[in-house]
């Protein structure tokens, strides 16, 4: 009985230290997936491999999640749907990248390091990455909208975001190069604020980055959306 209770202790001790340490191991193992499918990006692969554990992990061992749309422009919903709620309760899949993945974005100086995914933003898509808010969307766009989740306890995605100063530089990676643009302005939105998203014909380019804010831990919903908007350089 005794060797049985000190068994038991020390698997609390074990639950407890896991338990305490659970968002960093998660960041751990979701930068480790990141890595790898920006490197199969750059070697012109379609797949990543990442094992049941590792998937597990990122996903904190929840079902799949519905392939919902979660921000649409055309008819006119807002952005609440980018994380309608805790985002840490849905599922994705990491395995294919195929011809989803379209690029990459740093953001040096918040460790922003993400694949962008085409669009429509998804719940599935948006645990992949970040993402295009619009299926049509690209690069090519005057204004290039790209969604990404805040992840509460982590570091990935947009986590970091709204940390991002003023002249800071964003660097989309392509398969055929660099482009850099500065940040020129932050703002929080309303979720029904869909008018940051709108194409402003004759404009120079710019980069429209939205994720969300102000997290409401009685709702699970995020009340507000940092908008950061950066010029190409």
């Amino acid at each position: 009985m005794r060797t049985l209770l000190r068994i038991i202790g020390v698997l609390l001790i074990v639950a407890a230290i896991i338990l305490f340490s659970w968002s960093h191991i998660r960041s751990y193992v979701m930068t480790q997936i990141n890595e790898r499918m920006i490197e199969a990006f750059q070697n012109g692969e379609s797949t990543v491999y990442v094992n049941p554990i590792e998937e597990w992990i990122a996903t904190n061992g929840q079902q799949d999640a519905p392939d919902q749309e979660v921000v649409s422009v055309d008819e006119k919903e807002d952005l609440d749907g980018i994380d309608h709620e805790d985002p840490s309760k849905h599922q994705t899949d990491y395995t294919e990248i195929g011809d989803s993945m379209v690029a990459f974005i740093k953001v040096p100086s918040v460790g922003i390091n993400e694949p962008i995914l085409k669009g429509p933003a998804t719940v599935q898509n948006l645990y992949n990455g970040v993402v295009f808010v619009e299926e049509d969307d690209s690069l090519d766009d005057q204004n290039i909208a790209i969604a990404g989740h805040k992840l509460l306890g982590t570091n990935m995605r947009f986590s970091n975001l709204a940390d991002a100063n003023i002249g800071a530089k964003v660097i989309i990676v392509t398969r055929d190069g660099e482009r850099e643009f500065e940040i020129t302005n932050k703002k929080h939105v309303k979720p029904n604020d869909v008018s940051v998203l709108e194409e402003q014909q004759g404009e120079p380019t710019k980069l429209t980055l939205v994720t969300c804010d102000d997290y409401d831990p009685n709702t699970g919903l995020f009340l507000t959306r940092t908008i950061i908007t950066a010029k190409e350089a």
